[in-house]
């Protein structure tokens, strides 16, 4: 990006351990378009605290990559804090479903610290009616 541009705004940038400080929310969405591997590396202990129960993040490998970052470092930063998955997220069923393989097509992949507890409470969250269809 050109610096000079009119277009550009500066804007200041902050680990998520240090303004958080100590605290987690129970569920973090992180899309930061290929700069995953930074925003993992500023939230090492949030992730790591175990009132966080659920990460949802867009990873494309060809975005991660052409920034300097590893997919595979971020699923291991992940694994470290004791979160797993991948998983998706199916709203008619209000239930996680293991990714398995990645698919190229489904981006926003979910990694979670206790199943059971994100199970109980998709299964007990409040429905919506979305297009004629209640989730």
């Amino acid at each position: 990006v050109d610096d000079t541009s009119e277009n550009t705004v500066e804007v200041d940038v902050f680990p998520l351990d240090s303004v958080l400080d100590g605290r987690a929310p129970v569920a973090i969405k992180i899309d930061v378009e290929g700069f995953e591997a930074e925003v993992m590396a500023g939230a090492v202990k949030t992730l790591a605290n175990p009132v966080l129960q659920a990460v949802v993040i867009e990873m494309l490998a060809s975005g991660v990559e052409s920034y300097g970052g590893k997919l595979e470092h971020i699923l291991a930063a992940l694994a470290d804090a004791g979160l797993s998955g991948p998983f998706w997220y199916d709203p008619p069923a209000r239930k996680l479903i293991d990714a398995g393989i990645k698919e190229p097509t489904k981006y926003n992949q979910i990694f979670v610290r206790d199943t059971a507890f994100v199970a109980a409470r998709l299964a007990s969250a409040r429905h919506y009616e979305i297009n004629g269809t209640r989730i």
